[in-house]
Protein backbone atom coordinates (compact mmCIF):
# COMPACT_ATOMS: atom_id res chain seq x y z
CA UNK A 1 0.00 0.00 0.00
CA UNK A 2 2.98 2.18 0.95
CA UNK A 3 4.72 1.64 -2.49
CA UNK A 4 1.33 3.06 -4.28
CA UNK A 5 1.36 5.84 -2.40
CA UNK A 6 4.66 6.60 -3.30
CA UNK A 7 4.39 6.11 -7.03
CA UNK A 8 0.91 8.66 -6.62
CA UNK A 9 2.76 10.78 -5.41
CA UNK A 10 5.61 10.85 -7.93
CA UNK A 11 3.30 10.90 -10.64
CA UNK A 12 0.83 13.73 -9.24
CA UNK A 13 4.59 15.73 -8.61
CA UNK A 14 5.64 14.80 -12.72
CA UNK A 15 1.96 16.18 -13.07
CA UNK A 16 2.52 19.15 -11.71
CA UNK A 17 5.86 19.97 -12.42
CA UNK A 18 4.90 19.44 -16.38
CA UNK A 19 1.76 21.80 -16.20
CA UNK A 20 3.68 24.66 -14.74
CA UNK A 21 6.12 24.09 -17.63
CA UNK A 22 4.10 24.13 -19.94
CA UNK A 23 2.19 27.08 -18.84
CA UNK A 24 5.74 29.03 -18.98
CA UNK A 25 5.70 27.95 -22.27
CA UNK A 26 2.68 28.67 -23.68
CA UNK A 27 1.92 32.24 -22.24
CA UNK A 28 5.43 33.60 -22.82
CA UNK A 29 5.41 36.97 -22.86
CA UNK A 30 7.60 40.41 -22.33
CA UNK A 31 7.21 43.75 -22.07
CA UNK A 32 9.45 47.22 -22.52
CA UNK A 33 8.10 50.37 -21.21
CA UNK A 34 9.26 53.81 -22.52
CA UNK A 35 8.55 57.29 -22.66
CA UNK A 36 7.67 60.04 -25.08
CA UNK A 37 8.51 63.07 -22.91
CA UNK A 38 5.53 62.52 -20.11
CA UNK A 39 3.45 59.59 -22.12
CA UNK A 40 4.27 56.07 -20.93
CA UNK A 41 4.45 53.81 -24.03
CA UNK A 42 4.30 49.73 -23.65
CA UNK A 43 5.30 47.59 -26.03
CA UNK A 44 4.41 44.20 -25.28
CA UNK A 45 5.34 40.73 -27.38
CA UNK A 46 4.39 37.18 -26.35
CA UNK A 47 1.86 34.01 -26.89
CA UNK A 48 -1.00 33.09 -25.26
CA UNK A 49 -2.42 29.64 -26.41
CA UNK A 50 -2.48 29.49 -30.10
CA UNK A 51 -2.40 33.36 -30.39
CA UNK A 52 1.02 35.09 -30.97
CA UNK A 53 0.69 38.86 -30.62
CA UNK A 54 2.45 42.56 -30.17
CA UNK A 55 0.72 44.48 -28.87
CA UNK A 56 1.75 48.55 -28.77
CA UNK A 57 -0.07 50.82 -26.14
CA UNK A 58 0.22 54.44 -24.78
CA UNK A 59 -1.16 55.24 -20.76
CA UNK A 60 -2.15 59.04 -21.73
CA UNK A 61 -2.99 61.28 -24.58
CA UNK A 62 -1.53 60.86 -27.69
CA UNK A 63 -1.86 63.93 -29.64
CA UNK A 64 -0.15 63.42 -32.49
CA UNK A 65 0.44 59.64 -33.82
CA UNK A 66 1.95 56.19 -33.03
CA UNK A 67 2.58 53.66 -35.16
CA UNK A 68 4.16 50.33 -34.87
CA UNK A 69 5.84 47.25 -36.42
CA UNK A 70 5.34 43.18 -35.53
CA UNK A 71 8.61 41.28 -36.74
CA UNK A 72 7.78 37.59 -37.26
CA UNK A 73 11.00 35.25 -36.90
CA UNK A 74 9.18 34.19 -40.39
CA UNK A 75 10.69 37.39 -41.84
CA UNK A 76 7.12 39.29 -41.96
CA UNK A 77 7.01 42.64 -40.96
CA UNK A 78 3.23 43.28 -40.10
CA UNK A 79 1.97 46.88 -39.83
CA UNK A 80 0.18 47.72 -36.12
CA UNK A 81 -2.63 50.18 -37.37
CA UNK A 82 -3.12 51.43 -33.79
CA UNK A 83 -5.12 54.80 -34.50
CA UNK A 84 -4.13 56.74 -31.69
CA UNK A 85 -4.66 60.23 -32.77
CA UNK A 86 -6.71 62.13 -30.09
CA UNK A 87 -7.33 59.56 -28.20
CA UNK A 88 -6.64 58.91 -24.68
CA UNK A 89 -5.78 55.49 -23.79
CA UNK A 90 -5.61 52.50 -26.31
CA UNK A 91 -4.17 49.13 -27.19
CA UNK A 92 -3.87 47.16 -30.19
CA UNK A 93 -2.02 44.46 -31.18
CA UNK A 94 -1.54 41.92 -34.54
CA UNK A 95 -1.61 38.32 -35.21
CA UNK A 96 0.15 36.30 -37.94
CA UNK A 97 -1.51 33.44 -39.08
CA UNK A 98 -0.44 29.96 -39.48
CA UNK A 99 1.74 27.14 -37.20
CA UNK A 100 2.81 29.40 -34.27
CA UNK A 101 4.99 31.68 -35.86
CA UNK A 102 7.26 33.25 -32.92
CA UNK A 103 7.10 37.25 -32.48
CA UNK A 104 10.37 38.12 -32.87
CA UNK A 105 10.18 41.51 -31.97
CA UNK A 106 8.35 44.93 -32.17
CA UNK A 107 9.34 48.60 -32.81
CA UNK A 108 7.33 51.67 -32.80
CA UNK A 109 7.51 55.60 -32.98
CA UNK A 110 5.28 58.17 -30.66
CA UNK A 111 4.79 61.38 -31.10
CA UNK A 112 3.47 63.35 -28.27
CA UNK A 113 2.89 67.14 -27.22
CA UNK A 114 6.29 67.20 -25.41
CA UNK A 115 8.33 65.00 -27.53
CA UNK A 116 8.89 61.85 -29.70
CA UNK A 117 9.67 58.79 -28.84
CA UNK A 118 11.09 55.67 -30.87
CA UNK A 119 11.98 52.32 -29.83
CA UNK A 120 12.92 48.52 -30.88
CA UNK A 121 12.30 45.45 -28.65
CA UNK A 122 13.38 42.10 -29.79
CA UNK A 123 13.25 38.84 -27.95
CA UNK A 124 16.73 36.94 -28.33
Amino acid sequence: MRGCKKKLFAGALSLVMALSLSVSVFAARETTVGYAGSTRVTCELGTSGSSVYASVSASDYVDAKMEGYALFSSGNKKYINTGFSNRTYGDTSVKEPGKRPLVAGCEFTISSEDGEYKHYNYIN
